[in-house]
């Protein structure tokens, strides 16, 4: 990406968030570094590319319903960047302070082919679990400019480069973990913030909600929560008791009911009544109809007995309309959130369909917490978890542990 090098004269040892790091400290590669950034992907450091306001109930909830939007938490942190890239074929990880225009270069794990002018933005969170980097936009990717792609398309490839086989997380090299932050529809506002933000380990910071457009225009709206004093100040541990804790956690407070709405404008679609065949002891309450053939009467499928003669498993995708959950078993690889998702063979053998997608810290330590203290047999013979299907990232994710579950066989699949 840059034909110019870096010399070991042209950094300094500094400390940032309590990890050894180098800041560049050359006046000219930074200014051109910057100038680059700005005039090939418009990235300034006096502002964040996008264009804020606060959300108007009055006039804006209609907009809300008309186009579609992305909703995540308002953490109010100073946004800056990481970029990968190469120096005279040197792969570099920098970070970006915008607001001290300083750049470090900090050690990380990404795939080779990603420093070639991949850039993410986010914010330094300071959690009791840990500091992470929470991004919320991929501004470019292998150095094409992603700013006239759909939000959803952004998502879905930076879910990709989050995961397990395009970053790999290592605490004793790293500054902050790098992980996502939480996107939802607008539909599920009301259960996003007075069931899930009060567990997440950023709580304390969030101020309210920030809606972004898939497609239609670049404007962000902020949504500032009425009342934050008390807000979210229990500390949930791993080893607590549920219960104690859902008693002890000051309650969220709801969002106004213009926006709880929202939750209410894809209403599901009519229940469409089945036919029933009636037992032979059930009592009429209707005029007797003359007994149908065996024509009329619901035949059930029959269960398939073993896999088509032309099924290739490389080539078998699950029909998640019709299965939005599945059991699968769960093998940790032995790396931060890299998982495989494997299904039961007809023959009972385990057969490996895909990795799980754990693109939030909830999940990452739900999983993580049931694995310390799974046994050694336990992980090697897989542990079960129900999946449900991510439509934006198109993936599997794991909601819960079943424990002495079943993992879905191939059979109950396959049409």
């Amino acid at each position: 990406m840059f034909n110019l090098a870096i010399q070991s004269t042209d950094l300094e040892p500094v400390q940032l968030y309590g990890k050894a790091v180098q800041r560049l400290k050359n006046v000219t590669i930074r200014q051109t570094i910057l100038a680059h950034l700005e005039q090939a992907f418009n990235i300034r450091l006096n502002c964040t590319n996008k264009y804020f306001r606060v959300l108007d109930e009055q006039t804006d909830i209609a907009l809300l319903k008309k186009y579609p939007h992305m909703v995540y938490a308002n953490t109010n942190q100073p946004i800056n960047l990481v970029a990968l890239v190469d120096f005279a074929d040197q792969p570099r990880c920098l970070y970006i302070d915008k607001l001290k225009a300083e750049i470090y270069v900090i050690r990380c794990q990404f795939s080779p082919s990603l420093y070639d002018g991949t850039i993410f933005e986010g914010e330094v969170i300071e959690t009791d679990q840990g500091r992470f980097f929470l991004i919320s936009d991929l501004l470019t990717y292998r150095k094409k400019d992603l700013s006239g792609n759909k939000l959803d398309q952004r998502l879905s490839l930076l879910a990709s480069l989050i995961g397990s086989t395009n970053y790999t997380s290592d605490p004793s090299l790293e500054p902050f973990r790098f992980l996502m932050k939480d996107f939802i529809e607008p539909s599920q506002i009301n259960s996003f913030v007075n069931d899930y933000l009060a567990t997440v380990p950023y709580r304390r910071v969030i101020k309210g909600l920030i809606f972004r457009p898939i497609s239609h225009s670049n404007k962000n709206l902020i949504y500032h929560f009425p009342n934050l004093r008390g807000m979210w100040t229990t500390v949930q541990g791993p080893s607590q008791d549920q219960s104690k804790v859902n008693q002890d956690q000051p309650k969220a407070p709801m969002v106004t009911s213009a926006l709880v709405a929202l939750t209410r404008q894809k209403p599901l679609p009519p229940a469409v009544s089945k036919p029933v065949p009636k037992s032979v002891n059930h009592e009429e309450t209707s005029p007797p109809q003359s007994k149908p053939n065996q024509s009329q009467v619901f035949q059930p499928k029959p269960k398939r007995t073993s896999l088509p003669k032309d099924f290739k498993l490389s080539a078998f995708q699950i029909d998640h309309n019709r299965y939005p959950e599945v059991n699968f078993l769960l093998y940790d690889q032995g790396n931060p959130d890299d998982y495989i998702l494997k299904l039961v063979h007809p023959n009972g053998s385990p057969v490996e369909y895909s990795y799980a997608l754990i693109n939030d810290m909830r999940t990452s330590q739900y999983i993580q917490s049931y694995l310390d203290k799974a046994s050694i047999q336990e992980k090697k013979n897989g542990i079960c978890v129900q999946c449900q299907f991510h439509p934006i990232f198109k993936k599997w994710k794991p909601v819960k542990v079943i424990d002495k579950g079943q993992p879905t066989n191939l059979l109950d699949l396959v049409d």
